[in-house]
């Protein structure tokens, strides 16, 4: 394991960012964005995969950077938002290249704390902390809160209690049904959240591993193909996001859709275009970027344990608190959004730059 040499520089002025750090660790390169710190500072996880061209990674870790300062002033949480992008596949990564990451990090001097992201994992932010303490999401040995994955669970599914009376007669069936796109860290455990509380659980999923595990937890497997032709009250799609597009809409009001809340980021392939479809068809949605923030809200409780604002008797209460506070966020959402005659996406977004504004800082 060679140990690398990190080198940094700021480049350039990115528009409405007010940070772009590009890096590179020795043949590999990546982005830092900090889109807002108004709150706090940025927070954002760190995204490992392999892109076309060095613009392509910048593009992702800007549009990544501003859907993390929406998520965590929409959760409530005092943090700014940033993201990482690395352009590699996770598998190049040795533990040296995550060390001479870190270092970067901490170069930034606590304006950007790391998480884990797609292509990262608990493992790699405890190799990570060996050189920055600006890092969450580290495993319990190491003094963190391992794996956010149930918190965001458990955020979408709240997040779901509270949208459900929104849905026209949802909220009096004896046993909604539930489509769960994607049966992975957040899918399987939400599933568990929603057989506890009486919900039939459908599930679509490619994976055999996957698969078998979704049977034996007593859901009904589905053809992953049909995934928009399967009858179902509420869908939540728990894997890749653009997802929601026109025809997928229509697809999914015809077979009796009424309500859309999962774990999945970026779920509308157009934000304009289908926020408008989907509350012209009387779907409701559940914004993604306040429904899954249930994890980076364990994060945030994770930050305040290691720079000791909290004792470690108080995470259970605080996570709790957060947790409980995307409910009632989504539930001000829709509200919002039924009285203005909005989109819910519009609400959303409201309710995190009026939080922005609040402290002074403009959210854009």
């Amino acid at each position: 394991m060679g140990k690398f040499k990190s080198r940094w520089a700021d480049f350039g002025p990115l528009p409405n960012a007010e940070r772009c750090v590009r890096f590179e660790i020795g043949e590999i390169k990546g982005f830092v964005i900090i889109h807002n710190t108004t709150l706090g500072p940025g927070l954002g996880g760190l995204r490992v995969k392999r892109y076309e061209s060095e613009a392509a990674t910048l593009a992702d870790a800007a549009r990544l950077g501003r859907g993390m300062a929406y998520k965590n002033s929409s959760a409530g949480l005092e943090l700014g938002g940033a993201k990482a992008v690395i352009n590699a596949n996770p598998d190049e990564l040795t533990p040296g290249h995550l060390r001479a990451y870190g270092e970067v990090v901490q170069g930034l001097g606590g304006h950007y704390i790391t998480a884990p992201d797609v292509g990262t994992e608990v493992s790699m932010m405890d190799v990570i902390n060996e050189t920055t303490q600006f890092v969450v999401c580290v495993s319990r040995e190491k003094g963190g809160l391992d794996d956010p994955s149930p918190s965001t669970a458990r955020g979408v599914f709240l997040a779901m209690q509270e949208a459900l009376p929104f849905a026209g007669k949802l909220s009096h069936l004896t046993q909604p049904i539930v489509l769960i796109q994607g049966y992975g860290k957040v899918g399987r455990p939400l599933a568990h959240l929603l057989q506890a509380n009486g919900f039939k659980v459908l599930v679509a999923e490619a994976a055999t591993v996957q698969r078998d595990q979704a049977t034996g937890d007593g859901c009904e497997l589905i053809d992953p193909s049909k995934v928009f032709e399967t009858r179902a009250h509420i869908f939540a799609p728990c894997a890749t996001g653009g997802i929601l597009n026109e025809s997928s809409i229509i697809a999914l009001k015809n077979n009796g859709v009424r309500l859309i809340c999962g774990g999945a980021n970026n779920q509308l392939q157009d934000e304009g275009l289908n926020s408008e479809l989907l509350k012209e068809k009387k779907i409701w949605w559940a914004p993604d970027f306040v429904a899954n923030s249930g994890g980076v809200a364990l994060a945030c409780t994770e930050w305040e344990l290691r720079t000791g604002k909290i004792q470690p008797n108080e995470v259970g209460d605080r996570t709790e608190m957060r947790l409980a506070g995307i409910g009632k966020r989504i539930r001000q959402i829709m509200h919002k959004a039924e009285d203005r005659d909005c989109t819910s996406l519009f609400a959303a977004r409201k309710l995190a730059e009026d939080t922005v504004a609040k402290q002074g800082g403009e959210l854009r």
